[in-house]
């Protein structure tokens, strides 16, 4: 029937070779640069905040100004960093 006969037998159903390996590190580099831009972003988001005049606290795009900051100069460091 072309099916084996016991368990021992079969082929194995999962096999963990370099293509794992590279997906599974690649998974986790891309966790951590996520997870570092997220608070490089935030960081920058409140230093903004709190270095601006008080007549400016709450105006402004805060969050998008520290992530295109973020994106445009801190990116390779945070790359290297994960």
């Amino acid at each position: 029937t072309g099916s084996p006969l016991c368990w021992k037998c079969a082929p194995p159903r999962y096999i963990l070779d370099e293509r794992f390996a590279f997906s599974f590190f690649s998974f986790l580099w891309h966790n951590a640069l996520s997870i570092a831009v997220g608070q490089c972003i935030i960081a920058g988001a409140v230093a903004i905040w709190f270095f601006a005049p008080k007549t400016r606290k709450g105006k402004g795009d805060k969050v998008f100004t520290s992530a295109k900051r973020v994106l445009l100069f801190h990116l390779g460091s945070l790359s290297f960093g994960s």
